[in-house]
């Protein structure tokens, strides 16, 4: 079960000042220099980027990125540098614009806008400006795998990470160092979860290490709750691995750490969703194998005050991905007790995540929870020798297949048409 990653406390973003060169038109544009060439392109690429950074504040993205795009063209005629940073705030705003829209077409804009400036990076001296552009482009990339289960994805945002920690000196900006860690140790984590290679997880606990040296719970608590919970994630998929108890209780005493430190405070709330949601699949998987009801059911009491941040935040996609969550340990629960209402209760979860959730936001997952649901309605019918409800499995089947073979999925593609084949089945086995 993949642990949640959020954006906002994954992959660190280094956000770049709103408007970089406002203040940069020469102060001999005057007179009869005034309209010459170069000065009436200085001029219209600050008015640009003021005006661009006047629509991002009013949250208007559209208008933000089309003058980023116009100041950066003009930029190209003077610095590299400013062009770069212009192209950033672009990129940037794409990302901000696909919360509330597409979130994967946000991200393969923000994704394409960057890919363009990456014949500039040799023009580019300032190491922290380049380490800007792959720590930036490395959070794009992470949060594509995070929506498209890609593993390319995932290894581009690695590659990402890593050059950008090779254009900074530790000992400079321990602090930057430290965050560009803590990235690559997620983007690490997330391919593990695709390619199951467990190589991945030993670098991903390497990175989280390096980052973890740099964080102090006195001097920086967000980032030390960060670390804390990155590193229980590790002791949890390692306890996935192998069902040891004490992996199981070093994760328990990582996220309950955060929990007791955050509980209180009023800032860092989504760190401390963070530590509930991922305790909450953590006992999920515990309440699986060893078919243990109450865990269960406390992992769902976790995802659901988890929810209530997401939800207070107006973070969709957090918020989804802790309702499947819950509804998921409703569905095992109902697998223990073989209870109808258990099992409609989990359907009806699964449900309203998809009721929640436009098609088009974020499609790999919107066809994920259909996928899910077919799972629920087919142990209904399978346990209570009901058509129906394999018929309804059949059909949310048919509808992730649809999604996963426009996609080009093809594993999970056969995976699916094995899975209604399988319900076909069934159907004709169950007594008339």
């Amino acid at each position: 079960m993949k642990m949640c990653h959020l954006a906002q406390l994954g992959a660190v973003m280094l956000l770049l000042s709103a408007c970089v060169t406002t203040n940069n038109v020469p102060s001999d544009c005057t007179g009869a220099r005034a309209h010459t060439d170069e000065c009436e392109s200085l001029i219209k690429m600050a008015t640009y980027g003021k005006q661009a950074a006047g629509f991002a504040d009013q949250e208007d993205y559209d208008q933000a990125i089309h003058y980023y795009e116009k100041a950066a063209e003009l930029a190209l005629q003077f610095k590299p540098e400013l062009y770069m940073e212009y192209t950033l705030n672009q990129a940037l705003y794409a990302r901000e614009k696909s919360k509330g829209t597409n979130v994967v077409h946000g991200l393969k804009g923000a994704l394409a806008i960057m890919q363009q400036a990456v014949p500039y990076l040799e023009k580019i001296k300032n190491n922290k400006l380049r380490a800007h552009f792959y720590n930036q482009l490395g959070s794009t990339l992470d949060e594509l795998a995070d929506v498209e289960d890609n593993e390319k994805w995932s290894k581009g945002a690695i590659d990402a990470f890593k050059a950008a920690i090779s254009n900074i000196d530790q000992a400079d900006d321990p602090s930057l160092w430290a965050d560009l860690h803590h990235s690559l140790g997620i983007s690490y984590s997330s391919l593990y979860y695709l390619d199951r290679d467990i190589g991945n997880l030993a670098l991903s606990q390497i990175a989280f290490n390096e980052a973890s040296k740099s964080y102090s719970e006195k001097d920086n608590l967000e980032r030390w709750g960060m670390s804390v919970n990155a590193i229980a994630d590790i002791d949890a998929m390692q306890a996935f691995n192998t069902k040891d108890r004490k992996a199981v209780q070093r994760a328990i005493n990582g996220y309950s750490s955060v929990i007791t430190r955050l509980k209180n405070t009023k800032k860092f709330k989504y760190t401390y969703a963070t530590s509930l949601h991922n305790l909450g699949i953590l006992l999920q998987e515990v309440g699986k194998w060893e078919k243990k009801k109450d865990y269960l059911e406390k992992s769902y009491g976790y995802f659901d005050k988890a929810m209530d941040i997401y939800s207070e935040e107006k973070d969709l996609m957090a918020w989804i991905s802790a309702q499947s969550n819950q509804a998921r340990s409703v569905y095992l629960v109902a697998l223990q007790t073989e209870d109808k209402e258990d099992f409609q209760k989990a359907a009806r979860l699964f449900k309203n995540a998809i009721d929640n959730l436009p098609h088009d936001k974020a499609p790999i997952i919107w066809a994920k929870l259909h996928r899910r649901l077919g799972y629920v309605y087919s142990s209904y019918g399978e346990v209570f020798k009901d058509t129906a409800g394999i018929e309804y499995a059949i059909h949310y089947y048919k509808t992730a297949l649809g999604v996963y073979e426009k996609a080009g999925y093809l594993k999970e593609g056969a995976r699916l048409h094995q899975l209604i084949n399988q319900s076909k089945l069934m159907q004709h086995e169950i007594p008339k």
